[in-house]
């Protein structure tokens, strides 16, 4: 049994609710009116976040340098 903490739990949903925005937009439709604006909202907000988290994440540049060249 996977013991999921509530943040993952919480995660899976959001997913959840982003790939059901996806397909929505994704079937042949007349109408946009069919599309669950409430999920596409989750899945612009979630994208958001998580460009948000990337661009602010702090980065980590290693930079090696042999000290034999430098002789």
């Amino acid at each position: 049994m996977i013991h999921l903490s509530m943040k993952q739990l919480d995660e899976i949903n959001t997913i959840q609710v982003c790939l059901s925005a996806i397909a929505d937009l994704m079937e042949p439709a007349t109408d946009l009116h069919a599309v669950n604006r409430d999920s596409a909202a989750v899945l612009l907000g979630y994208f958001t976040e998580k460009l948000k988290s990337v661009m602010t994440e702090p980065t980590h540049l290693t930079i090696h340098v042999d000290a034999r060249a430098a002789v």
